[in-house]
């Protein structure tokens, strides 16, 4: 759906003189252009000049040449081949007189002169080079073949028309011939007729256009060329063949089929598929057909035709009395060319009046005719045609004087999509024939069309342009003339898709001279009654606007240095990327891109102007100009093939084959990275470019690399749609374009809450029907909506459904209950209820819909939990239960009395609590039985609150519950309870074995135990918490309840409490206890501490010298050290024959099934439980163990400062070890410091252990611990 556009034009012209232009070489790498002419002399002999462009009148040539070889054969011109080797830098000429010349150009200021370095004797018909300029191909005037070296050493010499067809010659086996097939009436004789060997009239004749020389072509990667001859097949009878070689080595591999009419111009594709030449028809001796046929035919490299499409030449040219339309002998096609990537065949073609250059292009099988080239300047001949060797846009024409070089750029000429009435039209350029196609009315792929505009009798147009409101279509031609078509194309549905006609035509030509100099038009535009017309002058250095009103009456001319481009239907964009605004005729300044962009598209929005470009490096920028702020530029994306711009949306293709759409609203304001995430991107087909949007229809119509279009409904546009029909209150539309495009139907209530909530009959007027209201409520229940906010909007939709009628639409109120968070099953059947009383005809079906909607189990749960028993039964026959199953059970429940046939109910539907309450409403009958479920489901609580208030039961449940908790070894509350239920002994038995000895001993002397069992119970409470080490608590039961003061000192020294032994001691006169248990119990207690803070010590010196090894190895290997891993082992799924466990188990999967699956982060969470040794999990180990150490001195600390005070009342040996247990605590707490200093340093720097951090910290440190710095002793211990 693309046409060509010319983007740019220079002109160079040679000084004036007798010369002749006759081709160009192309310096790619320093971008220079070399012209070949050759000059006649007075005496009859020829210079041949070499021109440096640009020149003016007083340059002079580069470097000459005087030939001094003449061929054998008449030649037009003594220049066979002028090239330029990119690898050796050098000018090469080959002449028809046989003699091959060099020039070093960067040797050229020293030296214009060529040499000669070699000449093939009989002259040098023909010369083509390799691509990569690696081998050269000549035809000498004896019909030799000869393949040269880049330094011109022969490869290969032999004929040029051997008798050999080649090594891949045909091998006909019969299959398919004529022979084989079914001729139906003709009968058998028919096959024994044989094919037409020779041409027209049965002679074989070459066409009266061929110059009967030889033509060579190469494939694009220089490893096969093909050979173009003319050969005679007797007297007075010859043919055109095409030949293949190989170029390493040169050898002939095939020979074309026989083709009659055959023409002299070949040219082999670079992609390498096809090799084009021209067939003509209908002549004597040509090929069998009508007269004025003329083809393009395809050969494959074995020679075999490969399809072909016919050449049109209509072109009306500025002569009156010269109309090749008349004649079909009045041109011949002189060359073919193919551009680098093999998009574009250029035909030169050589009319009676003119030249031109037609450039065709294929897709989907039809050939187009895309743009025709004529000389701009005084000359109406060219000499030499030739595309750009890397710029597969570029095109370099000669004429006699001057050089032609145009760049071709692709553009999709589209209506615009800013109105939602454009009818998304698309032109196409065939020729003499517009295709059109309005996309919002049809789809129709290329290459047909829903209309054509005939432009004949002239020729393919140079531009068209569509008016902004999509009517009028403007066409401007190669030879500057005019027409503006009025298009007519349908609103509605029916009749004729469009009725155009021709409103307006005029020229832009004043005699010979282009008006103003304007010359190769290359952009038309129409603003509003004006049409401008972008041109050039004669040399390409400036531009020209031309702008005339459509009835002519007045015109204006602008003059703009160098080239641009015409943006929009009233914008203007240079060479260095500045926009204008085209107001009143002038030019003036707007905002500026920040490269030129090829192409441009421009909008008015409600902010202001929004422009958008794509440059050549496809970068997408855009220009929005506020009209309360300066201009806002922003780079958009890279890789951008295709966009435009519509229903709010910036839309673009990428080279990732995606389509993004970019909000426009967001481009008036300088893009930051949070709004490039926010844009919606969506997966498009490889290769897919815009064709053209649909705004009313919010569609993107793409075409895919083959030609075939795809129209997608993208979700931003359809949701842009949606929400306008929504605010204009147009709900059924928003609602059928929803469920056309799949659209979650809750959107409809994010652009509109407050009609759900406060005015739904709006929405059910305008979607009266069931089943698309039963649609809506189920999207909005699926939703990821407030279930409170999804709640209410159900509510208030069910309660206007049921004023307009319960019958008619149950299934949506059945809905709008069953859609909430959670379903509301419950009210949906209370509505069959209802339904049932009031429409019993219509109950069956709404049953099969609920059925539809929830589970039928669920619905015959809900029933039966609400008594209903012919609810019940209905669901269940409608749901296809087996009746053997649910009617035994129901004739059950119904022979049961109301309160029991509840509890079996709830007891089936597992709500055990609400069974519970039905059986305490069901009597005292049934409390033995409540008693077992109770126990059974371990409903104690609820039973509890059930039977508060019945003396009796509430006891009687209190002792279940109390045996309960004893099970569970809960004895505190199993003794709370039975102290409730009035069961004393279980009470105290329960409180002894939670050593709750004040609750015990207090309702032991409330229910009068005897004295002596009170003493023992003293005893056995004292014991236990003893050996619970609640020494204190313990001392206390002895000396309050055991009357046991011996066991009450020890307990006390054994917890550290010596005062308060000592204190015990001195109230009941028992002084000889001192020696007998404090004294060495005492002793005991000092040992035990400072054998405690040996052991802490020994673990401090051995992890602080683990720390230092593991700092070592982490400065030497780091990534052993921080377990870094190869992150691809992490997916290798590897199984072997071995059956133990490899050192890469960790890597792959599991061997068995009972081998444990750890995810990688458990794994790594149990390596830093377990500190694997030598790594970062092992230091985290020691620090947390160091944590530790220190909340173990913490308590160290506290137990000999409640020591110390006392141990002067001992002996000699007490006070030694206690002095020996304070420095031995005094040196661990320093220790720890210093360690927890240096793995914990306040400022880095100073610890003086900095190690690399190439990574983020990857130990993670506990909290530093904080080493008590206060001192602990607060008495004299060395008394």
């Amino acid at each position: 759906m693309r046409n060509l556009s010319i983007l740019s034009y220079t002109g160079l012209s040679l000084p004036e003189g007798n010369r002749n232009a006759h081709g160009v070489a192309l310096d790619v790498d320093s971008n220079i252009t070399y012209v070949v002419s050759e000059r006649n002399l007075v005496g009859g002999g020829t210079d041949i000049e070499i021109w440096q462009m640009p020149v003016d009148e007083e340059s002079i040539p580069f470097a000459t040449m005087t030939p001094e070889s003449r061929p054998t054969f008449d030649v037009v011109r003594q220049v066979v081949s002028f090239t330029f080797l990119a690898e050796s830098r050098q000018l090469v000429l080959i002449l028809a007189g046989g003699d091959i010349a060099v020039l070093g150009v960067d040797e050229a200021p020293a030296s214009s002169e060529f040499e000669i370095i070699g000449s093939v004797e009989p002259g040098i018909k023909v010369a083509s080079w390799n691509p990569d300029e690696s081998q050269v191909v000549l035809v000498n005037g004896n019909d030799e073949l000869l393949v040269m070296s880049k330094d011109f050493d022969v490869q290969f010499e032999g004929p040029l028309r051997p008798l050999d067809l080649g090594e891949e010659k045909h091998t006909a086996l019969g299959w398919g011939s004529k022979q084989t097939q079914f001729h139906g009436s003709l009968g058998k004789a028919a096959a024994s007729s044989e094919p037409s060997t020779t041409g027209q009239g049965g002679i074989d004749k070459p066409s009266p256009d061929d110059d009967n020389r030889p033509q060579v072509s190469w494939r694009g990667d220089g490893a096969f060329f093909v050979v173009s001859s003319l050969d005679s097949r007797g007297p007075d009878s010859s043919v055109r063949r095409l030949r293949f070689y190989s170029s390493a080595p040169p050898v002939l591999l095939s020979t074309s089929e026989y083709t009659p009419g055959l023409e002299g111009v070949v040219a082999w594709r670079p992609s390498g598929g096809l090799i084009a030449s021209t067939q003509r028809f209908g002549y004597e001796g040509g090929g069998i057909g009508r007269q004025g046929r003329h083809d393009v035919v395809f050969f494959e490299r074995c020679g075999l035709r490969r399809g072909e499409f016919g050449i049109r030449n209509g072109f009306k040219t500025e002569t009156p009395e010269i109309n090749t339309s008349t004649d079909p002998w009045s041109y011949k096609v002189k060359e073919l060319l193919w551009n680098a990537d093999s998009s574009i065949l250029a035909l030169w073609i050589e009319r009676t009046g003119s030249d031109c250059v037609q450039l065709w292009t294929t897709g989907n099988y039809h050939w187009y005719l895309k743009q025709e080239i004529i000389p701009s300047g005084t000359s109406s001949r060219y000499t030499s045609v030739a595309w750009h060797p890397e710029n597969a846009l570029r095109l370099i024409c000669t004429t006699t004087h001057s050089v032609e070089d145009r760049t071709i750029m692709w553009e999709t000429c589209a209506s615009s999509s800013a109105s939602m009435d454009s009818p998304g039209c698309v032109a196409v350029v065939d020729g003499s024939s517009v295709l059109l196609t309005p996309f919002k009315l049809q789809n129709v792929p290329p290459p047909m069309s829903s209309f054509k505009i005939d432009l004949s009798p002239n020729a393919t147009p140079a531009h068209l342009a569509f008016s902004s409101d999509s009517r009028t279509l403007a066409v401007v031609h190669p030879n500057r003339s005019i027409q503006v078509w009025e298009l007519a194309i349908r609103i509605g549905t029916k009749g004729k898709i469009a009725c155009s006609k021709l409103i307006g035509e005029s020229s832009l030509t004043n005699g010979h001279n282009g008006t103003n100099g304007l010359v190769c038009p290359r952009q038309i535009m129409l603003s509003g009654n004006s049409i401008l017309v972008l041109g050039s002058d004669r040399d390409g250095s400036h531009d020209i606007i031309y702008i005339t009103s459509i009835t002519a009456l007045e015109s204006t001319t602008l003059k703009i240095p160098c080239f641009g481009r015409l943006i929009g239907d009233s914008y203007y964009q240079d060479n260095a990327g500045q926009v204008y605004n085209i107001k009143n005729r002038e030019l003036v300044k707007l905002c500026a891109f920040p490269r030129f962009c090829a192409y441009g598209e421009a909008v008015m929005m409600t902010q202001g102007e929004l422009l958008a470009g794509l440059d050549s490096s496809g970068k997408l920028v855009t220009c929005a100009v506020d009209s309360n702020a300066g201009p806002y530029v922003n780079e958009v994306s890279h890789s951008v093939n295709s966009f435009a711009l519509a229903n709010g949306f910036l839309m673009c293709t990428t080279s990732a084959h995606e389509i993004r759409f970019i909000p426009t609203d967001s481009l008036f304001s300088n893009l930051g990275e949070t709004d490039r995430v926010s844009w919606e991107v969506r997966r498009v087909e490889r290769g897919s470019r815009i064709v053209v949007p649909i705004q009313s229809a919010a569609s993107v119509v793409l075409q895919l690399p083959r030609g075939n279009l795809e129209t997608i409904n993208p979700r931003p546009l359809v949701l842009v749609s949606v929400r306008g029909d929504v605010e204009k209150g147009d709900f059924r539309k928003a609602f059928l374009a929803c469920r056309k495009h799949r659209i979650d139907l809750h959107m409809l209530v994010e652009y509109a809450p407050n009609i759900f909530t406060d005015d739904p009959a709006q929405f059910v007027d305008q979607i009266p029907e069931v089943d698309y209201l039963n649609l809506f409520l189920t999207g909005l229940g699926q939703s990821k909506r407030d279930a409170q906010e999804i709640t209410t909007i159900c509510d208030r939709l069910r309660a206007e459904l049921e004023q307009r009628g319960l019958a008619q639409y149950v299934q949506s109120i059945l809905t709008a209950h069953v859609v909430k968070t959670p379903p509301d099953v419950e009210s949906a059947l209370k509505v069959l209820h209802t339904l049932r009383e009031s429409e019993p005809d219509a109950v069956e079906d709404a049953v099969k819909y609920i059925i539809f909607l929830v589970d039928g189990d669920q619905l015959f749960n809900t029933a039966l939990g609400m008594y209903d028993f012919s609810l019940v039964l209905m669901i269940a026959q409608q749901s296809q239960k087996d009746p053997r199953e649910y009617l035994p059970f129901l004739r059950e429940l119904r022979a049961l009395d109301t309160h029991y046939q509840r509890f079996r109910i709830n007891e089936y539907l597992g709500k055990r609590e609400l069974a519970l309450a039905n059986l305490k409403s069901a009597g005292s009958v049934r409390f033995e039985e409540a008693k077992k479920y109770i126990e059974k489901h371990q409903l104690y609580s609820k039973s509890i609150e059930l039977w508060k208030g019945h003396s009796t039961e509430y006891a009687a449940i209190l002792a279940l519950y109390g045996d309960w908790l004893m099970d569970r070894r809960e004895f505190s509350k199993a003794g709370q309870a039975f102290s409730l239920a009035g069961d004393s002994k279980r009470a105290m038995f329960a409180y002894e074995k939670a050593r709750m000895w004040k609750e015990l001993f207090s309702l032991a002397l409330e229910t009068g135990v005897a004295d002596q069992d009170l003493t023992d119970m003293g005893l056995r409470v004292a014991e236990s918490l003893v050996s619970h080490a609640r020494y204190s608590e313990g001392a206390r039961v002895y000396l309050d309840y055991g009357r046991d003061v011996p066991s009450a000192v020890s307990a006390l020294t054994r917890g550290n409490d010596l005062s308060e032994a000592f204190r015990v001691v001195s109230m009941h006169r028992a002084n000889h206890l001192i020696e007998e248990i404090i004294n060495p119990e005492a002793l005991d207690l000092c040992t035990q501490l400072c054998d405690d803070i040996q052991e802490m010590a020994e673990q401090l010196a051995r992890q602080g010298l683990r720390l230092i090894e593991l700092k070592d190895k982490k400065a030497l290997d780091p990534d052993g050290y921080f377990g870094r891993e190869e992150p691809n082992l992490h997916n290798v799924d590897a199984l072997t024959d071995v059956s133990g466990i490899s050192q890469f188990t960790k890597y792959t999967k599991a061997l068995t099934g009972t081998t444990a699956k750890r995810s990688q982060k458990s794994s790594k969470k149990a390596a830093r439980k377990a500190g694997r040794k030598g790594t970062a999990n092992e230091e985290e180990y020691i620090l947390a163990s160091l944590v530790k150490l220190n909340q173990r001195l913490e308590h160290m600390q506290k137990e000999a400062s409640q020591l110390f005070p006392n141990l002067s009342r001992f002996s000699d040996e007490h006070q030694t070890m206690g002095r020996q247990l304070r420095d031995d605590i005094t040196q661990f707490e320093e220790q720890l410091r210093t360690i927890v200093e240096r793995e914990w340093p306040s400022d880095p720097e100073e610890s003086g252990l900095m190690e690399p951090a190439p990574t983020p910290a990857l130990v993670h440190k506990p909290p530093k611990p904080a080493v008590s710095k206060e001192p602990w002793r607060f008495i004299l211990t060395e008394i």
